[in-house]
């Protein structure tokens, strides 16, 4: 996303998405331990499949080679009960992953109620497909309410991709409240319409 921004004399400048949540006060909710990688949950495969993990500033680097079996990678993150969350995920792959069946030709990322290191293909509260073939980064989100829990987990499918495939993996995953950003965006576009009408 971007969004332009003027000043008292009409200028316009071009913002980042982070720079507007900065303007708007909006800050990622997880911690560094809840993005790093190498504190992540990982299935089996998982396990076997990926290496090289680091973290720095919110990004998690690893490399990671398709085995046989389904690589789960479950990030457990701390909610409030009964609220509304976005959760933000960017995710770069040096090389294409394609899929494993035309059944399908994604990549799932979902939030669960409880760790889940099956071959699950879906989580129970919300997701997210990431369209295969997939290479280079791209971003999406999902939106979900938390309901009586208080922990929940992001949950990653590496095993719907084909087996075998070598790359490296950069990620930036950000949880933020959905209210808030909704309530910001209502209030700054109230801001911009009395500045038109001066």
């Amino acid at each position: 996303m971007r969004a332009f921004i003027g000043d008292n004399q009409n200028s316009v400048e071009l913002v980042t998405t982070q720079q507007f949540y900065q303007l708007l006060g909006i800050r990622n909710l997880l911690t560094d331990d809840e993005m790093n990688i190498a504190n992540a949950l990982k299935s089996t495969a998982a396990q076997g499949a990926i290496s090289n993990m680091n973290y720095s500033n919110g990004v998690s680097r690893f490399h990671y080679k398709g085995t046989v079996g389904y690589e789960v990678i479950d990030w457990p993150f701390k909610v409030s009960p009964n609220t509304s969350y976005r959760m933000e995920i960017v995710v770069n792959s040096t090389n294409e992953m394609t899929a494993l069946s035309n059944d399908r030709p994604y990549m799932l990322w979902g939030i669960n109620s409880q760790e889940d290191l099956n071959d699950n293909v879906s989580g129970d509260i919300e997701n997210w497909q990431l369209p295969l073939p997939w290479s280079k980064e791209t971003s999406g989100s999902i939106i979900f309410n938390s309901g009586s829990y208080s922990k929940l987990y992001l949950i990653a499918n590496f095993g719907l991709a084909k087996d075998g495939i070598d790359t490296d993996i950069t990620l930036q995953i950000k949880l933020l409240r959905n209210d808030s950003i909704q309530a910001q965006i209502y209030q700054l576009r109230s801001q911009i319409e009395q500045l038109k009408q001066k």
